[in-house]
Formats: C-alpha cells, structure tokens, sequence
C-alpha cells in the first residue's frame, strides 16, 4: 500500500466532499494500486474551510480503470481511478 499527495481543484475537491465524484482520471506515473490511499492537496487560494477538510480526508482506491484495459476509451499512459472515503487516519508509506 502506497501513500500519493495529489494536487486538484477546488470545485473537484467539493464533489468528492459531498459524494457526487467518486473516481479521477489522472496520469498513470505513480503505478498506482488498488488499496492505495490518496491524499488530495488544494491550491495556496482555496477556502480556509476545504484546506482543513482536506487535512484529514483520506481515500482508498477500489478499482483502476487503465488504457491496456480499455484502449479505444483511455489515452495511453493514463488511468481512472475509483475510491472511497478512508475512515482511518493512518497514512501508508510514502
């Protein structure tokens, strides 16, 4: 299990919040793996509010959609990933 600090948008971060986005598509350059724990990190000029939520907000990864899976649907190199909210506060390695 693997531990990734992404960046993302503010208004992405909100729709992961409130359960209306549960997957990302992103470049596949960190050979990430199901049961991988996400850590999303938000810009300097986000809202104080969503920098503290962010703080403690973990996902687990559930599944990974990658271009060798669907090649006609994902550019090479890149991959979609499913997860859910963690519950824990343990981080994996980095």
């Amino acid at each position: 299990m693997k531990y990734h600090e992404l960046k993302i948008d503010e208004k992405w971060f909100d729709a992961i919040v409130k359960n209306e986005k549960t997957c990302e598509v992103r470049k596949n350059d960190r050979n990430f793996e199901v049961e991988d724990i996400i850590h999303f990190t938000l810009p300097n000029d986000a809202s104080e509010e969503n920098k503290k939520k962010a703080e403690n907000l973990l996902l687990k990864i559930t599944h990974i959609l990658t271009d060798q899976d669907f090649p006609n649907g994902i550019m090479p190199g890149y991959c979609v990933i499913s997860f859910k909210k963690g519950t824990s506060t343990f981080k994996a390695d980095k």
